[in-house]
C-alpha cells in the first residue's frame, strides 16, 4: 500500500515536472514567434541604431587610420627617406598636371640611374627631373603589410578572449583612443623607425574594433536583421578607405601650416578622441545572449579553468571547417591589402595627379563597397530562414566568384591603356 501510494505521490511530482516543463517550452515557443512575428524594421529601435552609428564611425576610422600610410607614402618618404629612389619630375619646375597639352609631353624621367636622371633636360635646357624617395620598397612593404599585419592578427586573438569577459564598450572606447593616439603621433615622425613602431602600436589599438564591436551587435539584433546589421557595420570599410584619399591626396596637397600629410593624419586622428567619448557616454554593453540559453552549460563555462577553455578553443580552431574558412578569408584579405597598399602608387606611375586620384577614389569604394555589403547582408538574412546558418556562406563564395574577374579585369585593362598611352605620347591616362 505504501509502494503504491510513493508511486502515485511520485508520478504526481513528475506530472507537475513536465507540466512546467512543458509550460517553460510554450513560452520559449511563444517568444520565437513573437519576435518572427515582429517586422523586420521593427527590430530596429532608437538604441541599437545610435549604437550601430557609433560603431561604423569607429569602424569607418579604423580603416581611414589603417590606409592612409599608403596615400601618403610618397610624401613621407621623401621627408623622412626610407625605401627605394627613382627618377621622377622635379615639381619645382613643374608638376604632372602641367603636361597635359604642352610641349613637354615627350619628357620621360625614366632613367635607372642618378646621374642619367639628373641629366635629363627639356626643350628649353632645363633640368626637368629628379632623384628622390619614391614611397616603394621594401622598407615601405614592410610597415604597410608584416609589420603591421603580424601584430595585428595575434593581438586580435588575446583581445577576442577579453570580449567575453570584460565590458565590450569600454574596450572599444580604449582601442580606439590607442589607435588614434597612434595615428596623431604619425604626424611627428621624424624617422623610419619611428613609423615602425607606431605601426606596430596602431595594430595593436585596431585589433580590438571588430571583435568588441561585432560581439555587440549580434546581441543588440536578432537574428533576422542581424546581418543587415552587419551590413551597415562594414560600411566602414569602404567609406574609411576612399576618406584615406580624400584625406592623403586634398589635405597633403593643401599643406596646411606648410606641413604637407602631416595634417592628414592630425586630422584623421581627432575625430576618434570624440567618438571614444561618445561611446564611454552613451553607449551599454548590451546583455550577452545566446540562441538557446542553458543555465547548466553557463554553470560548467564559469567553473572551466583558463588551460581548459583554450583547449576548447584551439580544439574548435583546428576544426577542417574553420581551417578551410580561414585560409579562404586569408587569400581574399592578402590580395585586398595588396591592392590597397599599392593602389595610390600605381595610379600614379600612370601619370595621374594628386587631385585626379582623390577625385574618382574618394568616391567609387563607398558607392561600390556599400551597394555589395548591404544587399549581401539582406540576401544572408533571407536565404538563412530558409537553409540555415551554413547557407550564409554559399552569399560569400557567390559574391567572391563575381568579383574575382573585375578584380583581375582592373589590373589587365589599365595595363593596356598605359601601353597605348605611352605608344601615343599621353601620359596622362584616368584608369579605374
Amino acid at each position: 500500500m505504501a509502494s503504491i501510494k510513493e508511486a502515485v505521490r511520485h508520478r504526481g511530482y513528475d506530472s507537475i515536472r513536465n507540466e512546467d516543463s512543458t509550460e517553460k517550452t510554450d513560452q520559449r515557443t511563444m517568444e520565437k514567434q513573437a519576435t518572427v512575428e515582429l517586422g523586420f524594421f521593427q527590430t530596429f529601435n532608437r538604441t541599437n541604431v545610435w549604437a550601430l552609428f557609433l560603431f561604423l564611425l569607429t569602424y569607418l576610422l579604423n580603416q581611414l587610420d589603417r590606409f592612409l600610410f599608403g596615400i601618403t607614402a610618397k610624401s613621407m618618404a621623401q621627408e623622412v627617406h626610407f625605401g627605394d629612389q627613382a627618377c621622377m619630375i622635379n615639381s619645382t619646375y613643374f608638376t604632372d598636371s602641367d603636361l597635359i597639352g604642352s610641349n613637354n609631353t615627350d619628357i620621360k624621367c625614366e632613367a635607372g640611374a642618378e646621374n642619367l636622371c639628373l641629366n635629363i633636360r627639356n626643350g628649353n635646357g632645363s633640368y626637368v627631373c629628379k632623384w628622390d624617395y619614391n614611397g616603394q620598397g621594401l622598407e615601405y612593404q614592410l610597415v604597410a603589410g608584416p609589420v603591421f599585419i603580424v601584430i595585428y592578427t595575434f593581438s586580435g586573438i588575446f583581445i577576442s578572449f577579453a570580449a567575453d569577459k570584460y565590458n565590450r564598450k569600454v574596450m572599444l572606447a580604449s582601442c580606439l583612443l590607442i589607435w588614434s593616439t597612434m595615428t596623431l603621433l604619425t604626424g611627428f615622425v621624424n624617422s623610419y623607425w619611428q613609423i615602425v613602431i607606431l605601426r606596430f602600436g596602431l595594430g595593436i589599438g585596431e585589433a580590438g574594433c571588430t571583435p568588441f564591436a561585432a560581439s555587440m551587435i549580434a546581441d543588440y539584433f536578432p537574428k533576422q536583421s542581424r546581418g543587415l546589421a552587419l551590413g551597415v557595420y562594414n560600411w566602414g570599410i569602404y567609406i574609411g578607405y576612399s576618406m584615406s584619399y580624400a584625406f592623403g591626396n586634398f589635405i597633403s596637397k593643401a599643406n596646411i601650416n606648410n606641413q604637407g600629410w602631416r595634417w592628414s593624419y592630425f586630422l584623421a586622428a581627432i575625430p576618434g578622441i570624440a567618438v571614444a567619448a561618445l561611446l564611454f557616454l552613451t553607449v551599454k554593453d548590451p546583455p550577452r545572449q545566446q540562441s538557446e540559453p542553458d543555465k547548466d552549460a553557463d554553470k560548467e563555462q564559469n567553473t572551466m579553468s583558463v588551460k581548459y577553455k583554450a583547449k576548447r578553443v584551439f580544439t574548435r580552431f583546428f576544426n577542417p571547417s574553420v581551417m578551410l574558412l580561414l585560409l579562404a578569408s586569408s587569400i581574399r584579405n592578402a590580395a585586398g591589402y595588396v591592392i590597397s597598399y599599392n593602389t595610390q602608387q600605381y595610379f600614379t606611375d600612370l601619370h595621374q595627379t594628386k587631385e585626379q586620384i582623390g577625385d574618382y577614389m574618394s568616391w567609387i569604394p563607398i558607392v561600390g563597397g556599400i551597394f555589395s555589403v548591404t544587399v549581401g547582408g539582406l540576401l544572408s538574412d533571407v536565404i538563412v530562414k530558409r537553409l540555415g546558418l551554413y547557407s550564409r556562406v554559399i552569399v560569400i563564395i557567390i559574391s567572391l566568384t563575381l568579383a574575382a574577374p573585375f578584380a583581375a579585369g582592373t589590373l589587365f585593362f589599365c595595363h593596356l591603356m598605359l601601353t597605348y598611352a605611352r605608344y601615343q605620347h599621353i601620359y596622362l591616362v584616368r584608369c579605374g
